[in-house]
């Protein structure tokens, strides 16, 4: 799925479910009108949860801080080849399991 779609679909889902809580009970009493609604701040966290977590995952994993690279090509090189390493376990992971990131330390483990 394109970042633009998940990012979409997370927004949708998302502004339904906070629209169903806004039912219920008033979240905001008084103070400004903010500049973006409930929901965008919701699904910006969100994303940016699932960005981290994958940024943390890349260098605990595959030791991304510590390249030991001696010229900035051979450091693209290396990055490069973790990142490529990264992606293929997903891949893989998700084709074993069905579920893209949860058992990807026992991927890389096995």
């Amino acid at each position: 799925m394109p970042l633009e779609d998940y990012i979409i679909h997370v927004f949708c889902l998302i502004d339904d479910l906070y629209q169903d809580l806004l039912l219920t009970c008033k979240v905001r009493k008084s103070g400004y009108s903010p500049i973006l609604a409930d929901s965008e701040i919701i699904s910006i966290t969100s994303i940016r949860k699932r960005i981290e977590t994958s940024i943390s995952q890349l260098t605990e994993s595959f030791s991304i801080n510590t390249t030991k690279a001696r010229s900035f090509h051979g450091l693209l090189g290396r990055i490069n080849r973790k990142i490529f390493s990264y992606t293929t376990a997903l891949f893989f992971n998700y084709q074993l399991a069905k579920d893209q990131f949860t058992q990807l330390e026992l991927l890389i483990q096995a």
